[in-house]
């Protein structure tokens, strides 16, 4: 039970960390690691991540 929730906690700090991005950024910079980020490597991270997944599928069907 600990496993889950410290392996949640992590998985919830992988994703900020991905979505915050590296700080030496100048603005153009960030703007395209953003687009990348949202539009390559955090589908691919949730597609990994069953607890992502999950949570994702969840958000999915409270919007229809």
């Amino acid at each position: 039970m600990e496993r889950t929730g410290h392996r949640k906690i992590m998985i919830r700090e992988l994703v900020e960390t991905l979505e915050r991005g590296p700080a030496s950024l100048d603005k153009e910079q960030k703007e395209r690691y953003d687009l990348w980020c949202r539009t390559w490597i955090l589908p691919k991270i949730r597609k990994l991540i069953p607890e992502l997944r999950k949570k994702d599928k969840l958000n999915k069907e409270g919007e229809k």
